[in-house]
């Protein structure tokens, strides 16, 4: 049995222009701070966790050889 089909995808696209607004605004230095710690204090915190999961995650794994190493 042969069933014509007319399969078909369409794409609609609206070619309306995207409109960017650019706006240059001085910020204090108190504000540069507080944002450089913000970074500082983010980045210093993930690397703690990190840290702290790749720790106990090998501590895990050693645990589990060293069982099958003394049986």
């Amino acid at each position: 049995m042969y069933f014509p089909l007319n399969a078909a995808v369409y794409f609609l696209y609206d070619l309306s222009p995207i409109t960017v607004t650019i706006r240059e605004e001085r910020r204090n230095f108190l504000h540069f701070i507080t944002r450089l710690c913000a970074v500082l204090g983010g980045t210093f915190a993930l690397t703690g966790m990190l840290d702290k999961w790749m720790f106990r995650f090998l501590e895990a794994v050693m645990k589990k050889d060293s069982r099958s190493l003394v049986r």
